[in-house]
């Protein structure tokens, strides 16, 4: 792995470390039964740090990560202030409002980072 793909690594990372707080932690993740929101909060994780500070483009980020381009433009598309109604919830069903609902957190996260 590269310097640069390390550098990508660790800012990802460090905005899922992020996300995560923002749900309350890993502990009410854990006791609360929602770690499925671990796997959507890292994807979007990835896909904002690929798109804000790589200035990737959505289909280009989509190849990368094997998502389809609506994925991509669903988790980018996700306002901050959604997060609020999102963080008591268990992760929803649908794909869509799980796309929406973590990249919502993740953005919240990356806003007050």
């Amino acid at each position: 792995m590269g310097i640069q793909a390390e550098s990508a690594d660790k800012r990802v990372l460090e905005l899922f470390v992020g996300a995560v707080r923002e749900v309350g932690g890993l502990r009410r993740l854990v006791t609360e039964r929602r770690l499925g929101w671990l796997p959507e909060l890292l994807a979007s994780s990835e896909v904002l740090v690929l798109q804000e500070e790589e200035h990737r483009r959505l289909e280009e980020i989509a190849e990368l990560l094997g998502m389809s381009r609506d994925t991509v433009a669903n988790i980018l598309a996700a306002p901050a202030d959604r997060a609020e109604q999102c963080i008591e919830m268990p992760p929803p069903q649908a794909i869509e409002d799980r796309e929406l609902a973590a990249g919502g957190l993740v953005r919240r996260a990356w806003s007050t980072r």
